[in-house]
């Protein structure tokens, strides 16, 4: 078994250069992405772009609807006040 290992070893090792690390060394290091990360970030900016709509879509409202709410309220406080 041992004997195995070790030739799939060295198959897999094949090209590579032996490199001994030592305190202080820099070394570059390539990390995989996660998944999960990926996935979590993306239900995030989906998140984010539903509430940038939604809010988009109350300030609309609010700019279109604002103006005539006093429009209406003032033509009621000028028959009050008749």
């Amino acid at each position: 078994m041992e004997k195995i290992n070790q030739s799939n070893a060295t198959r897999a090792n094949k090209g590579r250069k032996q490199v001994i690390f030592e305190p202080g060394d820099w070394v570059w290091t390539h990390e995989e992405t996660d998944l999960f990360k990926f996935l979590s970030a993306m239900t995030m900016l989906t998140a984010l772009i539903f509430l940038v709509s939604i809010t988009s879509v109350l300030l609309l409202m609010l700019l279109i609807f604002l103006p005539l709410i006093f429009q209406i309220r003032g033509r009621i406080l000028l028959r009050r006040g008749e």
